[in-house]
């Protein structure tokens, strides 16, 4: 009898966190945020690189800001490159206070 109260005790406790913890709130629905028409970023990495290597350090660049809506719109040579992109965002789909 105590054994199983116990057992029954312990997942009540286990569950209880889950139950407390839930998120229960109602969120807005999210909408687009702030975005800069153009972002230019000094590669570091690519410092006395070229040909493959280069192109590798521009790839995994724009890879991080293409999930932000940003494409590859120039290469500004040097050493190190400027790497300048451009948003995708239609500015008229932006609110009000993001454009």
């Amino acid at each position: 009898m105590i054994k199983a109260v116990s057992t029954t005790a312990a997942v009540f406790f286990l569950t209880l966190p889950a139950e407390i913890f839930a998120e229960t709130s109602v969120r807005r629905q999210q909408t687009a945020m702030m975005t800069k028409p153009v972002v230019c970023r000094v590669l570091q990495e690519a410092r006395g690189k070229n040909g493959e290597d280069l192109a590798a350090v521009i790839e995994s660049d724009g890879a991080s800001l293409a999930a932000s809506n940003y494409e590859l719109a120039t290469i500004v040579p040097g050493d190190p490159p400027i790497a300048c992109y451009r948003s995708r965002v239609d500015p008229s789909k932006l609110r009000r206070g993001a454009r």
